[in-house]
Parts: C-alpha cells; sequence; structure tokens
C-alpha cells in the first residue's frame, strides 16, 4: 500500500527491527532509495539492525533494566497475588545509523496524505 501512494511519506516508523529491515529489501527491491526518498526506524536495536544492507536507525531498550523491572513484577505478584497489574516504563535511546536523514520537502498537495 505504501508503495502504490502517490507520493512516499518521508519517514516510516516501524514497531520492530525485524520488520523494518524487510520494509527495507521491499523499498530497495522497488526502487527507493533509503534514507535519501524516504528514512525507516525501527525499535529493539536487534542485531539484524546492524547486519541489515542499510544500517537500521533504531530505538534501543536497555534490556538489564528491562530484566529487572520483569524480576520486580513476578516478585510483586508472588508476594501479593491480589496485586494488579502495573505499568513500568523503561529508558530507552535512539540509535541513529544510515536509514534516516533530514526529512525532505513535500510538496504542498501531498502534505496532507
Amino acid at each position: 500500500m505504501l508503495l502504490q501512494r502517490g507520493a512516499l511519506p518521508t519517514a516510516v516508523v516501524v514497531g520492530n527491527d525485524h520488520s523494518a529491515v524487510g520494509l527495507l529489501q521491499i523499498l530497495v527491491r522497488n526502487g527507493v532509495r533509503v534514507p535519501e526518498d524516504v528514512s525507516v526506524t525501527g525499535f529493539d536495536d536487534a542485531p539484524i539492525a546492524r547486519l541489515s544492507s542499510v544500517a537500521l536507525t533504531t530505538v534501543r531498550q536497555d534490556p538489564e533494566l528491562m530484566g529487572v523491572a520483569a524480576v520486580d513484577a513476578v516478585i510483586r505478584r508472588i508476594e501479593d497475588q491480589d496485586l494488579k497489574p502495573r505499568e513500568t516504563v523503561v529508558k530507552t535511546s535512539l540509535v541513529v545509523r544510515g536509514s534516516t536523514a533530514m526529512p525532505r520537502i513535500l510538496p504542498a498537495s501531498h502534505a496532507n496524505s
């Protein structure tokens, strides 16, 4: 669907690195230049993000902090089985690689597409 649009967006944010690398492959196979035509970002900083033909810009979650949060949740649940689940936010960081560039200016006719 993305390739069938009248114009590509300046960037696509993908929910995980594996899917983002898949998108990169599809775009390149269809003659789209990354990041010149469209920037692509993933999420996870999975090893594949560093192995792709275009190094993937991604958001890194700290696995140690995620592990600590998971263990804390298990301990809370063991100590009080009636506790309701709660949300834990783990600090992330942006890892800039070669799949992103400064946004290009879209023509006014495509700005709201």
